[in-house]
């Protein structure tokens, strides 16, 4: 029953060669139909390249990120050769231990305080694990006090 408004904007045109100039698409970005399907072939091909390497560095990280038993450290601690080789697995343990605490991982943290008393008593500091020996007394977990 009403009249319908007309649009301000013009009707839009379907053709490239009627774009102005600065939207036009050069040809070498332009898709061909026979060639649009050997291009996302070749496109979907680098894209699972790529998230396959960073799948791989994920779960080599994630490999690395695991917590030893204190048994297996014990055993690599007597395995060294030489007090340099003792120091280099206590830094590199302890530095592990560091970024587990650092990130909240309550799940070993029993077994990362195990190994801090471990090299407390080979006569390394591990100033830095006070506080989880605490959050462990405060724990309600008979397992954690113990």
């Amino acid at each position: 029953p009403f009249p319908v408004p007309r649009s301000p904007l013009p009707a839009p045109r379907s053709s490239l060669a009627t774009r102005p100039h600065h939207l036009q698409l050069s040809p070498s970005l332009a898709v061909h139909p026979k060639g649009s399907k050997k291009y996302s072939m070749g496109m979907e091909k680098t894209v699972r390249k790529f998230f396959g390497k960073t799948r791989e560095e994920f779960n080599k990280a994630k490999k690395t990120y695991t917590c030893k038993p204190l048994s297996d450290v014990i055993k690599q601690y007597r395995e060294c050769k030489t007090e340099e080789d003792q120091r280099g697995l206590v830094k590199k343990e302890s530095a592990h231990i560091r970024d587990l605490f650092r990130a909240n991982d309550t799940a070993f943290r029993r077994r990362n305080v195990l190994k801090l008393l471990f090299f407390h008593m080979n006569g390394y500091m591990t100033d830095f694990g006070h506080l989880e020996c605490l959050k462990l007394c405060i724990s309600e977990k008979y397992k954690d006090k113990r």
